[in-house]
């Protein structure tokens, strides 16, 4: 065998310490772990908790999601599906919803990969953007 191939630096951001590292507010009701960002490949990976009851609104993806639920539940309000510890759901490019939290609350492991900064937009009622969040709003949340 050949020797192993030489590492050469990279451009993706690890946080190495994830279970001595704090949570970010990332939005009223949303706390945030940015454990790795990949802004070449504009993908971010983070874990979510959300408290019991707690509605994320209406908002749209602009990057694919893949959603593991570690801790609690999340129930699709859109579709009326119900995602318990241990379900893995996924969520593709301009999928609109609104999801909201279980009686526990929440946990989850995310894994978003898009095209561009721009990860989510919030909407209204209407279906008018009034927020959004992008990957380099995660990037600042990485500490």
């Amino acid at each position: 065998m050949g020797a192993a191939p030489k590492l050469e630096s990279t451009h993706v951001k690890v946080l190495e310490s994830a279970s001595k590292a704090g949570w970010c507010d990332c939005g009223p009701g949303i706390q945030v772990k940015v454990l790795a960002i990949d802004p070449v490949k504009h993908s971010v990976e983070y874990l979510a908790r959300t408290p019991p009851g707690h509605s994320t609104g209406l908002h749209r993806h602009h990057a694919e999601a893949y959603i593991f639920v570690v801790e609690g539940s999340v129930t699709n309000v859109t579709t009326a599906h119900e995602y318990r510890a241990g379900d893995l759901y996924y969520q593709p490019v301009g999928d609109g919803h609104e999801e909201v939290t279980g009686p526990n609350g929440a946990m989850a492991y995310v894994s978003q990969r898009g095209d561009r900064d721009l990860m989510a937009e919030f909407l209204n009622d209407k279906g008018e953007v009034i927020d959004n969040y992008n990957l380099s709003d995660f990037a600042k949340m990485l500490v």
